[in-house]
């Protein structure tokens, strides 16, 4: 995604950083009252850096462009986080719950 799409990346930077942001809230005990919100905040993330990447991807195909394989990796890390997310969000909802 070369010339027009590199403004995406810094949109998939953000995406990853909040994600990771979410991550971090979630594994460390705070005070924080409502972890199936951030569970569910980060899963929407994911979402939407899944729907960018395939939206940039089907543009760069339709204009003949050549690809980066930094937002597929970026999309990846960020399944992967989202991933992680969810079972974090439970474990501390029945923590609290106890």
């Amino acid at each position: 995604m070369t010339g027009v799409f590199d403004s995406l990346n810094s949109i998939f930077y953000l995406l990853g950083f909040l994600v990771l942001v979410n991550v971090i809230f979630l594994a460390v005990r705070s005070k924080i009252s409502s972890f199936i919100y951030i569970s569910f905040n980060t899963v929407v993330l994911a979402i939407v850096s899944i729907i960018l990447f395939f939206k940039a991807s089907s543009l760069t195909d339709d204009l003949n462009m050549d690809g980066s394989s930094l937002p597929f990796c970026l999309t990846v890390f960020i399944g992967i986080l989202a991933v992680i997310a969810i079972p974090l969000g439970l474990k501390n909802k029945k923590a609290k719950n106890s």
